[in-house]
C-alpha cells in the first residue's frame, strides 16, 4: 500500500474542513497549516499540524491489506493558552458522536468516516478501500521547546486493496 495515496486522502479531508481551510488557503484556526514536517523553525506560523501515517500489512494472497494508524500532532505557542490546540483537536476527532451518543457520519472529522481513496497511478488499480476511522487517544503535553505546547490525536483503521479476482 503506498502511504502517500493515504496521505493524500488526509489532507483532501482535512481541507474540506471550512472552519481550518477556506479559498484555497489555512484559516486563522490553522495558520501554519497541516503538512509532514515542521519546517523552518524561524519561519513558523501557529497553530499547524504535523501527521504521519503507519500501515502494516496482513498476510493475504488476495489482495493488499492492512492495519493503519494515522498520528496527528498539533502544535501551538504556550503563551496562547490551550483555546486554539482545542479547537484543532475537536476538528480532527469531529462530529460523528451526537448529544444523544448515536454515531453518525461526520461532517468534519476523522472518528467515524470513511476515508476516500484517490486512484493515483498504480496504487488504485484495484480500488484501494477503506474502512472508518477509530480515535485510539488523545494525549497533551509540553512540546519540544519551552515555547511550545503539542497535542497528539490517534486514529486506527484498515486499507487496503482486494484482487478484483478473488
Amino acid at each position: 500500500m503506498n502511504g502517500a495515496v493515504i496521505a493524500r486522502a488526509v489532507l483532501s479531508r482535512i481541507q474540506a474542513d471550512s472552519t481550518l481551510y477556506s479559498g484555497g488557503a489555512w484559516t486563522a484556526a490553522c495558520a501554519g497549516g497541516v503538512a509532514f514536517n515542521r519546517g523552518n523553525p524561524s519561519a513558523l506560523v501557529f497553530p499547524f499540524i504535523v501527521y504521519g501515517i503507519t500501515w502494516t500489512a496482513d498476510n493475504n494472497f488476495t489482495g493488499i491489506e492492512g492495519s493503519c494508524n494515522l498520528t496527528f500532532s498539533v502544535y501551538d505557542e504556550d503563551a496562547r493558552g490551550l483555546d486554539r490546540i482545542e479547537v484543532l483537536v475537536d476538528r480532527l476527532i469531529g462530529d460523528s458522536m451526537i448529544a444523544s451518543g448515536n454515531r453518525s457520519t461526520p461532517t468534519y472529522g476523522f472518528h467515524n468516516h470513511l476515508l476516500v481513496l484517490p486512484n493515483v497511478g498504480t496504487t488504485n488499480v484495484q480500488g484501494a478501500t477503506s474502512e472508518r476511522w477509530t480515535l485510539v487517544g488523545s494525549d497533551i503535553a509540553p512540546g519540544e521547546s519551552l515555547q511550545v505546547n503539542t497535542a497528539t490525536v490517534t486514529f486506527a483503521g484498515r486499507v487496503g486493496n482486494q484482487a478484483v479476482n478473488v
